[in-house]
């Protein structure tokens, strides 16, 4: 199958899901998800926008775990998340395996006890 060909048959496809439509290898899924985004009239920004959060996010969340954002890309597409992202869920319990990794917030050291510090 040619590249030229393959939008033109995933959009053709895009009422109907299986396993065997959604491509296996995870950098080719990544651009088939923003395909079929823009199939349904979505982008990614408009994804972020949606979620109050950033495109930078929304992007990360196609190569690492985010549960909300994957939630609502998921519920875009009509696609059940365990489909859409398969390496980060057991094939045989279907739960979630990958971690989600979240960034502490620490305050800066130029506040402590909740009141400004001058940093001299």
């Amino acid at each position: 199958m040619t590249s030229s060909f393959l939008p033109i048959t995933l959009l053709n496809m895009s009422n109907f899901w299986s396993s065997s439509d959604i491509p296996a290898d995870a950098s080719t899924r990544r651009e088939w998800i923003k395909l079929m985004l823009h199939s349904k009239g979505w982008t990614l920004t408009q994804v972020a926008e949606d979620l109050q959060v950033s495109k930078q996010a929304v992007s990360l969340a196609l190569r690492a775990p985010n549960q909300r954002i994957e939630q609502r890309i998921a519920d875009i597409l009509g696609i059940p998340v365990p489909r859409l992202f398969p390496e980060r869920y057991s094939s045989s319990t279907g739960r979630r395996t990958a971690r989600v990794y979240r960034r502490k917030r620490s305050a800066s050291p130029a506040y402590r006890n909740g009141r400004a510090e001058v940093v001299a």
